[in-house]
């Protein structure tokens, strides 16, 4: 599974063309909902124009799926952005059709959660350019779109604790392994982020070119998960292994009732010094820091900063 930080790369072209928010467009209903009740709480929808009953207003969504209005406001509201765990804006659809929900009363639920999917879109087509370089630079318009369709059902983003705008953090899949969702305090946007900016003259600009060490272990990373944990492929494949060996311990320890614990990921040491000396260390130390602590993440250099 691609969580990849690739470490090798290439500027993006400026002449590249972007598709994007392919997934915001909201459809004009050319049909009747016919249901006469409420999918979310199971009693009666009302007429559209019946403001007397102000419990159980019904409205249709632009999609032609008719809702109590409460109900679709409550859905949205346990649908806002968090900062604890990875965006998610499967919350914000409608649940018959999966289109976006879109009606003047929800406005003002949708209209954050619009403007991030946006952006969110726009960090996919940064990733894209990284991650498939070529076949985006040459793919026609609709298989631009599949990439992207592709990509958002794959890449993971976060909300950084300090701007709040989204960034990139690795994929879905190791976002949703067990020990995936990490404090909301270790994770930082690019821009935010001390560490890049140390090694960087532009950390938003070239956020995706950075060249990040393995919290585990001394070797450039390849990976990133949980949307801040920077992996190389041996850490990011015992990793894997630890959290796999967790869910089968657990599940056979469910069945007696019994709680497990996932072990720690062991990291590997520096051995310090002219021992290791092929990458920088952080300032003030002789040695790399490794471990699960936020403070081994280090960013060693901006290949797009050294290539100009």
């Amino acid at each position: 599974a691609w969580c990849m930080h690739t470490s090798t790369v290439t500027k993006p072209d400026e002449d590249t063309t972007y598709i994007q928010h392919t997934t915001m467009t909201t459809t004009n209903h050319t049909f009747i909902d016919t249901s006469t009740e409420c999918a979310i709480c199971l009693t009666p929808l009302n007429n559209d124009t019946d403001d007397d009953d102000k419990t159980n207003k019904t409205i249709t969504l632009k999609c032609g799926h008719r809702w109590h209005l409460n109900c679709l406001k409550e859905q949205l509201q346990h649908a806002q952005p968090n900062r604890s765990r990875r965006l998610l804006f499967s919350g914000c659809t409608c649940a018959k059709c999966g289109t976006f929900c879109n009606h003047p009363e929800l406005d003002q639920f949708t209209r954050k959660t619009d403007v991030l999917r946006a952006r969110v879109d726009d960090l996919i087509v940064e990733q894209l350019q990284i991650d498939t370089a070529a076949a985006w630079k040459d793919a026609a318009t609709t298989e631009k779109s599949r990439l992207m369709e592709q990509a958002r059902r794959s890449y993971a983003f976060y909300l950084c604790t300090s701007c709040d705008e989204p960034y990139f953090g690795g994929t879905i899949e190791c976002a949703d392994e067990e020990e995936g969702e990490r404090p909301g305090e270790d994770r930082l946007c690019p821009q935010c982020s001390p560490k890049s900016q140390i090694v960087c003259r532009n950390p938003v600009e070239h956020r995706g070119y950075h060249v990040w060490k393995c919290r585990y272990c001394c070797n450039p990373s390849r990976y990133v998960c949980y949307g801040t944990v920077h992996f190389c492929e041996e850490c990011h494949d015992r990793n894997s292994q630890r959290v796999k060996e967790h869910q089968r311990r657990r599940n056979n320890m469910g069945r007696r009732g019994q709680q497990v614990t996932m072990p720690p990921l062991e990291p590997i040491p520096c051995k310090g010094g002219d021992l290791c000396n092929t990458h920088p260390k952080p300032n003030g130390h002789d040695f790399h820091l490794n471990g699960p602590s936020h403070k081994c993440e280090q960013v060693y250099h901006c290949a797009w900063c050294i290539s100009t």
